[in-house]
């Protein structure tokens, strides 16, 4: 089913729910949608009700404003209007990734009972390098990544006004979608998978399933990544629920410290290694991921 429902700002959003039982929440990345958590999810649709929103600029809601300076606050109180209009309490809450930071975002900001239990897939509490912390997004190539983003933001700039991702100008086009291939294929820790993704979002053709429809609100977020300070180490042990944290051990987003920084700081928490798996680590092990998921909400 899918279910259209309205947020505190007049905005409308679109959630996804199957199953039957307990109530999770789910919380996709960036680039992702709420459609591909269904193969993952399917096996537990017996036991548990699953609640899954494509974020604002995303799937089905990528017509939504994002209309908040801070978008992690949009986001968040997004989160918050679904509950109120299911009327659901003492839910699981998960996310990977930009999901994740949106949940540790929420539960590091707010205490609330509605909450028992949190899924931290694949994320660091800082997206880029502090002097305290140099365990942000890409680890040694972090440098390169924070250089190709601004980049990508100047070059993009110019354009807001065009709608059409394919108006833009070719090479300004091409320059971004290289970008964003490469960023796409750092999920895999595969080399095979890798080029093929990158070949793939080369060609004209298969551009069209990888563009979003709204390109701004990617633009949007990553301008928001880019020039916000997006740092939760000073609030990360604030978080007071039950946490399992799943980490691809061959991430090159998100190093494997950075997950131990979580469990360190938060108290009532577990690490899960997925040693075969990088960033994506349901995609590259998606029995183990089934499993743990089960395991993560079955346990009390």
């Amino acid at each position: 089913m899918l279910e259209k429902i309205s947020t505190r700002d007049k905005e409308h959003i679109y959630v996804r729910v199957f199953g039957r039982g307990k109530p999770v929440v789910l919380l996709h990345g960036f680039g992702m949608e709420s459609r591909h958590w269904l193969p993952f999810i399917w096996p537990l649709t017996g036991k548990y009700q699953f609640f899954l929103p494509d974020f604002r600029g995303f799937g089905h809601s990528a017509n939504t404003k994002i209309n908040n300076p801070c978008v992690f606050t949009n986001f968040y109180e997004d989160v918050e209007d679904i509950l109120d209009y299911f009327q659901l309490d003492r839910i699981a809450l998960g996310g990977i990734s930009m999901g994740a930071y949106v949940s540790m975002f929420y539960l590091s900001r707010k205490k609330t009972d509605r909450i028992t239990k949190f899924l931290c897939i694949d994320q660091s509490p800082s997206f880029k390098h502090t002097n305290a912390f140099e365990f942000g997004l890409g680890l040694d190539d972090h440098e390169r990544w924070m250089f190709d983003f601004r980049n990508v933001l100047t070059l993009l700039s110019k354009h807001q006004s065009e709608k059409n991702f394919f108006d833009l100008p070719y090479d300004e086009r091409c320059y971004a979608m290289m970008k964003f291939a490469r960023f796409t294929s750092a999920s895999f820790p595969s080399t095979t998978a890798k080029l093929t993704i990158q070949t793939l979002m080369r060609t004209p053709f298969i551009q069209n399933f990888f563009v979003p429809a709204n390109w701004q609100a990617y633009y949007t977020i990553l301008n928001a990544y880019m020039n916000n300070d997006y740092n939760l180490i000073a609030q990360i042990h604030k978080i007071d629920v039950k946490t399992t944290i799943f980490v691809g051990m061959l991430s090159e987003m998100y190093p494997f410290e950075s997950a131990m920084y979580l469990s360190q700081q938060i108290t009532n928490s577990k690490l899960i290694a997925f040693k075969k798996s990088g960033h994506a680590v349901m995609m590259s092990e998606p029995v183990k991921f089934v499993i743990e998921l089960n395991r993560f909400l079955s346990d009390r």
